[in-house]
């Protein structure tokens, strides 16, 4: 696994260092160095490089006078930079965890197992004296004005024209999967359910790939004597449109089958992982999501074992185009803009931190399209009737000028499904609650 622990421990016990450390086991360095008579200690991965007392996932030291100018350049970055003071700080989605705590003899700040996570438009400073963080807004800005500085307000007369509306969007969603193709000859592999989102980018891979193979990967859990679940049902369907629209490129449906044994045992693995989310439906989804980035599947060819750990996958959609059914009441009150607004400037806390955890536990790397700078930009001036349509019923009404970009391209079959959450899509919530009916936003300690 991917990781990184700095701790200062007064005590020199470093317990909770050395419970990260043991967590870390992709080519670890350790650094050890005094900062006014603080004894500091460094455990990490080759994930990241340590450049003159800091700790980053860039290729070179960066000043924290030049915040404002790394979040424009870079679409993710983590740094932590530890001189007199620590300084740390992540990217506008938290693309890399980055959790930090403070106890009576230790400050501590690693991408695992601690309690406290770091907001995107925030920089932090520790002092070591005081044992105290203080918190800086980046620029200035709050978490609502940081995501509109960055990406724009939304237009006073956004665009109305539907075609007009479609081709940009198919454009920049075309852009934004190509920019996530890297220039090897390996399988490109795709998370793969058979909605909407992940069809598209299927769609738009297959359309950049050149002579490449391209690998979907779909989880099903055994369940009632079957694997026919929501997401392997869809899925199929979604195949035939892409078969007949690239008929000479080379798919592959790689089916991950997974039975209750090993979705319970990963799950109580992941519990610490995903830490601080601590939620039923945080686990259902981690575990779904490390199955289909670690599981072997079976394929036309036979079994498919792991080669390839780029990964591309389909979040940031729903929280942007209005996937779900809240935003069909929120429409209904005119009140959509700020619920649109709200799930977009907590999809760090929700989504991305969590994610990075999970990724980093799997040793992969996952790409989403649709959190592409461009791409937000123009989904923040959509105007909302085109995004969500009280008058079609949910399957046709919600993303709806996402379901015409689908329309447009040929994708007839996710156009018209109705969405289905990773966790109920592939059966997961069902395997690790033995079929019982529980509330995803539960504790895992209430269970």
């Amino acid at each position: 696994m991917n990781g990184f622990v700095i701790q200062i421990d007064h005590s020199k016990k470093y317990e909770k260092y050395n419970r990260i450390k043991k967590l870390i086991t992709s080519s670890v360095k350790e650094e050890r160095f005094m900062i006014d008579e603080n004894e500091i200690k460094i455990c990490y991965s080759n994930k990241y490089n340590f450049i003159q007392h800091q700790l980053t996932t860039l290729n070179f030291a960066i000043s924290f006078e030049n915040i404002d100018k790394i979040d424009q350049d870079f679409t993710s970055y983590m740094v932590i930079n530890i001189q007199d003071k620590i300084e740390f700080c992540s990217d506008r989605f938290s693309s890399y965890s980055l959790l930090y705590e403070i106890t009576e003899d230790s400050i501590i700040i690693s991408n695992l197992q601690c309690p406290n996570t770091s907001i995107p438009n925030e920089w932090y400073t520790v002092d070591y004296k005081n044992k105290h963080i203080e918190k800086h807004n980046k620029y200035g800005k709050t978490i609502e004005q940081y995501y509109a500085h960055l990406f724009g307000e939304r237009m006073e007369h956004p665009i109305h024209d539907l075609t007009t509306a479609v081709n940009k969007l198919n454009e920049l969603l075309s852009n934004a999967v190509k920019e996530c193709i890297d220039d090897t000859n390996n399988p490109i592999p795709i998370l793969f359910s058979g909605g909407i989102d992940s069809s598209l980018i299927a769609y738009y891979t297959l359309l950049h790939c050149g002579n490449r193979e391209v690998e979907l990967y779909n989880v099903s859990c055994l369940y009632e004597n079957t694997y026919d679940s929501p997401d392997r049902l869809c899925a199929k369907a979604v195949l035939e449109d892409l078969k007949k629209l690239f008929p000479t490129k080379v798919i592959h449906f790689v089916e991950i089958d997974i039975q209750k044994e090993i979705g319970q045992t990963l799950s109580q693995e992941l519990i610490p992982i995903i830490y601080p989310n601590d939620t039923v439906m945080d686990l259902s989804i981690a575990t779904a999501t490390s199955l289909a980035l670690t599981q072997e599947g079976h394929c036309d060819t036979g079994k498919k074992k792991r080669v390839v750990r780029r990964v591309l996958c389909g979040q940031g959609s729903d929280e942007q185009l209005g996937g779900y059914g809240r935003h069909r009441n929120a429409k209904k009150w005119n009140k959509l803009s700020k619920e649109l607004e709200m799930d977009f400037c907590r999809l760090w806390n929700r989504n991305t931190a969590r994610d990075s955890r999970v990724n980093d536990y799997c040793n992969a790397i996952c790409f989403y399209p649709f959190l592409n700078s461009d791409l937000i930009r123009f989904i923040r001036n959509i105007p909302e009737e085109f995004l969500v349509k009280l008058d079609l019923p949910e399957n046709e009404g919600n993303k709806w000028i996402l379901r015409e970009v689908s329309r447009s391209v040929g994708m007839i079959a996710c156009a018209s499904f109705k969405k289905t959450a990773i966790q109920f899509g592939t059966r997961m919530a069902k395997l690790l609650n033995n079929g019982k009916k529980v509330n995803g936003g539960d504790r895992l300690s209430q269970e």
